[in-house]
């Protein structure tokens, strides 16, 4: 159990790049593309678009925040077990 524990724990840096590598890709994208504007104008950006990934991010890091949570309780219950 300790080992799932840690495991669990681990899969926070392949959940970040391989699952929410698009979505931090994407924004990093429109986020540049703003910055490289010069004009700081908000109407070059779709607005749509970066609410629905700002969403899609928000969720997804909750879903990641919670790997070390689950691990955590696995570890704290492991002694239990035996």
């Amino acid at each position: 159990m300790f080992a799932g524990a840690g495991i669990v724990t681990s899969l926070i840096a392949p959940f970040t790049v391989f699952v929410m590598g698009r979505c931090n890709g994407r924004l990093h994208e429109l986020a540049a593309k703003y910055r490289s504007d010069g004009k700081n104008d908000m109407s070059t950006l779709d607005v749509d678009e970066v609410e629905r990934l700002l969403a899609q991010w928000i969720k997804l890091n909750y879903l990641r925040a919670s790997l070390p949570l689950v691990g955590s309780v696995l570890a704290a219950i492991a002694p239990l077990a035996f």
